[in-house]
């Protein structure tokens, strides 16, 4: 926390404070005619001194109807509570804010200075003497029940919904028609629960006329969401749903700075979207949705997106386990905020802008997340996003005995609804001209379908490698989760017996996952370097596709020799390093989106009798003297990711892939994705 004191600052604040109430109260007794009531003036006041400090910081929250759980607008509240007040401060458990002070500047931190505290602690252990009440600094006032102010339309639920004392309750849903007649612009907007205590999130939705988004489904009515068919994937409009505002503890509302706005179409519905959690007793909650329109047209649109990774699988007993998840802009925008989402298992949140030129910016640092308050991160300038930027975003997850909000550290972790699930969002509101269609702001994705079918592709990973069967699983999964989302199927075979000429020209890319170029038999070798040479399929390989010389009693293929550049495999790093790799051709579409250089962690990095580097085209080298711990075994000029332009087909070879933790990598997820689609394409 910004201005927060050490512990050691705080202790001895703590100390002189008691020696001084100590003195106070020693010679109190030895002023002759002093009031029984006297104080020194050193102490302070609750009118003069505290009043303003709390007014300043907590009563945001600390009062009735807000998301603290006692209120602080009176003498008589904070003296009751002075005690609590002075070790929340002291142990830097309030202000609730949570960003690593060494990255980014934000409009709406908070944090006590340490005058304040000081002031504070002189207070409650002074007595809480209350003062003049003349003091006192002039009240906010606030508008009941709304942050925003008061709103110019409000929204709630057709009906109350009943949270039962115990069970689990799905997702609900409610959709509520706007009976907007013409475009509206959006200044600010709060979605507010009125039994908070029950609600672990709240979202509200604009779903535009033409979406597909729950068709079907009737307005004013409850519903569970139905699961998600391939049909409704497609849609009409430009987006099928907005996030406009949401709610979970420690989220404000949305209140967007002059000239900026956000857009609810005509014939827009609402789409509410709740996440009750019950506690021991039933309650009734009626949320309601307030919205203030700007007073005249915006010249700047401001849209909700996120990056989400939801093809985790957290370890049984892993405290320190890594998700990835990324968003390339499509279009020149500003950044203006951000806003990390996981569950109890969350541990820490990163945001980086990887800029098209390489350069990369540490954008919000969350050290120690808390997911009972989930803050909105507001930067005090917004950041300035060129095309092709891209918004990466790391988090780590405590699945240990350690973490008491695990619960069940026994248990594999995925991507769940519930609170026990997990989730990776890193939320943040995008700033864009007012007359730019949304689509732009999304990266186009190469078209799904090729010659009126969906994509097929080859894997092929050999069984019973045991050192290199991790990453094969790893790999054939990630196939499988990211297919349905690029529009490809996966044939998975374990050995080439199947490949034939007609084999290979049903599919449209080759993955060869896991498989040495010796074990082929002829006619998989003779078909494979017939479609290379013609340009009928599309090539990705990995690791051990360049083993090359004699081994178990095979004899080297000439093929696989001049393809993968006339080199020889000479050695490898058996005990593995972690190493850089730089980009050298940034403009190729396999590189697409890196930055120019990145990490590759614990590989064995195989070297070569020569370097590949006449007879391909490289892209990447690892750079040898970055290798942690450092090692001898090396190159020189040692080439890791390249293809061969001198056959027809698309074809890109990886050097690394060797452990499952590569699809913890947001730079390898994006360099096997950009292959997938680049050598896929004829």
């Amino acid at each position: 926390m910004r201005n927060r004191l050490t512990l050691r600052a705080l202790r001895h604040v703590v100390m002189i404070s008691a020696v001084m109430g100590a003195a106070v109260a020693g010679s109190s007794t030895k002023i002759a005619g002093a009031p029984a009531t006297s104080r020194p003036a050193e102490v302070p006041t609750y009118s003069k001194d505290v009043a303003p400090i709390l007014q300043k910081n907590c009563q945001v929250c600390h009062r009735p109807g807000e998301a603290g759980p006692f209120s602080l607008l009176t003498y008589e509240e904070a003296r009751r509570r002075a005690g609590k007040i002075k070790d929340a401060l002291v142990d830097g458990k309030m202000p609730p804010w949570f960003a690593d002070p060494h990255y980014g500047k934000f409009s709406n931190a908070m944090g006590v200075s340490t005058s304040e505290i000081e002031t504070i602690v002189k207070w409650a252990d002074g007595g809480t003497p209350e003062g003049d009440p003349r003091d006192l600094p002039k009240p906010t006032e606030w508008v009941e029940g709304w942050g925003i102010g008061t709103p110019d339309m409000v929204f709630e639920l057709p009906t109350p919904f009943e949270v039962p004392a115990h069970g689990v309750v799905d997702y609900q849903h409610v959709i509520v028609p706007t009976n907007f007649t013409e475009d509206r612009w959006i200044q600010a907007a709060e979605i507010r629960p009125t039994e908070r205590d029950v609600v672990h999130h709240l979202i509200a939705f604009v779903r535009e006329p033409k979406s597909k988004w729950f068709r079907g489904q009737p307005a004013g009515v409850f519903f569970t969401a139905p699961k998600v068919s391939t049909d409704e994937e497609t849609e009409a409009g430009a987006l099928p749903s907005d996030f406009l505002v949401g709610y979970a503890p420690g989220q404000p509302a949305e209140i967007l700075r002059p000239g900026q706005a956000k857009l609810i179409k005509a014939g827009s519905d609402i789409v509410f979207q709740m996440h009750y959690t019950p506690h021991g007793h039933a309650r009734t909650d009626r949320t309601r949705l307030g919205i203030i329109f700007a007073r005249e047209p915006p010249k700047e649109r401001v849209l909700t997106l996120s990056a989400v990774n939801d093809k985790f699988r957290i370890p049984p007993g892993d405290p320190n386990y890594r998700v990835d998840a990324s968003f390339e802009v499509g279009t020149d925008v500003k950044l203006a905020s951000l806003h990390p989402h996981m569950h109890g298992r969350g541990k820490d949140f990163e945001y980086r802008a990887v800029f098209p030129s390489g350069k990369t910016d540490i954008l919000l640092r969350v050290p120690h997340f808390d997911w009972h308050w989930q803050n909105w991160y507001n930067l005090e300038q917004p950041i300035a996003l060129p095309k092709g930027t891209r918004i990466d975003c790391t988090a780590h997850f405590d699945n240990s005995s350690n973490n008491p909000e695990a619960a069940d550290p026994t248990k594999e972790v995925t991507w769940g609804d519930q609170s026990w699930d997990e989730m990776m969002i890193g939320f943040f509101n995008l700033v864009f001209d007012a007359r730019v269609p949304v689509d732009k702001l999304f990266v186009k994705k190469p078209k799904a379908e090729i010659a009126g079918g969906t994509r097929r592709i080859i894997a092929l990973a050999e069984p019973g490698q045991t050192i290199h069967q991790p990453f094969a699983d790893a790999a054939l999964r990630w196939l499988q989760e990211t297919a349905p989302k690029e529009g490809f199927t996966v044939d998975y075979i374990r050995t080439t017996d199947p490949i034939d000429e007609a084999y290979l020209a049903a599919h449209d890319l080759f993955v060869q996952v896991n498989y040495p170029p010796y074990r082929w038999t002829p006619v998989a070798e003779a078909a494979f370097k017939k479609a290379m040479e013609q340009g009928t399929i599309g090539w990705v390989g990995f690791h051990h596709a360049s083993l090359l010389g004699k081994f178990d009693g095979f004899e080297m293929s000439p093929f696989f020799h001049q393809f993968m550049g006339n080199i020889v495999f000479k050695g490898y790093i058996p005990d593995f390093a972690t190493a850089t790799v730089r980009v050298e051709d940034s403009a190729h579409p396999v590189v697409k989106g890196l930055p120019a250089a990145f990490t590759i962690e614990n590989d064995e990095w195989y070297t070569y009798d020569r370097s590949p580097r006449p007879d391909v085209q490289v892209l990447a080298n690892v750079d040898e003297n970055s290798y942690e711990p450092a090692r001898a075994v090396k190159m020189g000029d040692h080439p890791v990711i390249w293809t061969n332009p001198h056959y027809k087909a698309r074809n890109v070879y990886f050097q690394f892939g060797h452990k499952a933790d590569l699809f913890q990598n947001s730079a390898f997820d994006t360099l096997f994705l950009n292959a997938i689609r680049w050598a896929s394409e004829r």
